[in-house]
């Protein structure tokens, strides 16, 4: 079986498209496999091997107790491995084709509501360039449903505005499991990022250099933002808008925008897997815990997210941001301080 490894390895990677991480997984876990057949006296030959051991392995690791979804994991991995058997004439029959998965407890992802995402908006003031930064963060969170991770990693480049619409281009290097999509933005929110890039060209930042970096006391660096200054800065605004949850974690943001996306006309669950850059539906079924619970649909983001529009002063952020953002004085806009410290 060892013997099969590195070529099982290339068969996730480069013809399944998993990352190496993920593959590097399966081939630890068809190693484990391995390892209890030596330990039980079976041969380690992949002709010898039946669906009867591939049973009596999940039901040690039962036993041991594995949950519920470590041994789907872990079943996971042998199918793969026996397809890539077959794909290559070592066996020419899948052992594991007909043994089920076990049964997963689907843990629904939490989300914020719209009135709390307005009310983080409120709380921050963008007049201010930290602050200018801090809403497009919570724009490309809840108003496009970047992971983290893509929000941390953007650049500038990766912002595509024809000067009336902007799209934002994930590319295969920041999006998971390498798949590439482009997210569009509508009017409103679109200004703010079109501001922030003007802010970050103006800093002298180049067309490769992230989009987003850290402040120290209102003063940008040259350091891009990280993950958990995302997590510190939302919990913040969180406090200051006084909203409590048990939990708040930046994820929530994404969370939140697959939500709203079934408000949305024309998107179904695969439309809004594509735009959450999910591989599979099934995924994308977390996000959506009473799909059939749709109050009012509407026949775009713009019109569902319109009260995003007189957040600060009926609509005049857009022309103070016009202006020039991130110089506050002769600015008089309703919303809070910016968040201070080093984010």
């Amino acid at each position: 079986m060892l013997n099969h490894l590195a070529g099982f390895q290339d068969f996730l990677i480069v013809l399944e498209g998993l990352t190496r991480a993920t593959a590097a997984s399966y081939t630890r876990k068809v190693r484990e496999f391995h390892a209890w057949l030596i330990g039980s006296g079976i041969p380690a030959r992949p002709d010898g091997i039946g669906r009867q051991h591939v049973e009596a392995y999940l039901q040690y690791c039962f036993y041991q107790r594995n949950s519920n979804q470590t041994r789907y994991t872990k079943l996971t991995a042998l199918k793969k491995f026996w397809r890539y058997l077959k794909y290559e004439g070592v066996v020419s029959e899948d052992i594991t084709s007909q043994i089920p998965k076990p049964k997963l407890h689907i843990n629904r992802v939490q989300k914020f509501t719209k009135t709390e995402i307005l009310s983080f908006f409120r709380a921050i003031d963008i007049t201010r360039e930290k602050g200018l930064r801090d809403a497009v963060i919570f724009i490309l969170g809840a108003f496009c449903g970047l992971r983290i991770g893509e929000i941390c990693k953007l650049r500038l480049g990766d912002v595509i505005d024809n000067g009336e619409n902007i799209d934002i281009a994930i590319p295969e290097d920041i999006g998971k499991k390498h798949r590439e999509r482009t997210v569009y933005i509508w009017k409103a929110p679109g200004t703010f990022i079109r501001a922030y890039t003007a802010v970050r060209l103006a800093q002298g930042a180049k067309i490769q250099n992230t989009l987003l970096v850290s402040y120290k006391f209102r003063r940008p660096s040259s350091r891009p933002v990280a993950a958990s200054d995302v997590d510190d800065l939302i919990k913040r605004y969180a406090a200051k808008a006084d909203i409590k949850k048990p939990r708040i974690t930046s994820h929530m943001l994404r969370a939140t925008h697959a939500c709203d996306l079934r408000n949305i006309r024309g998107y179904d669950s695969a439309a809004i897997a594509g735009r959450m850059g999910h591989a599979s539906i099934a995924t994308t079924d977390r996000y959506l815990p009473d799909r059939g619970r749709i109050p009012r649909e509407y026949p775009s983001l713009a019109v569902y997210w319109k009260e995003f529009n007189h957040i600060w002063n009926k609509g005049e952020a857009n022309d103070n941001i016009s202006s020039g953002a991130g110089h506050p004085a002769n600015k008089d806009i309703s919303g809070g301080d910016a968040v201070d410290g080093q984010t």
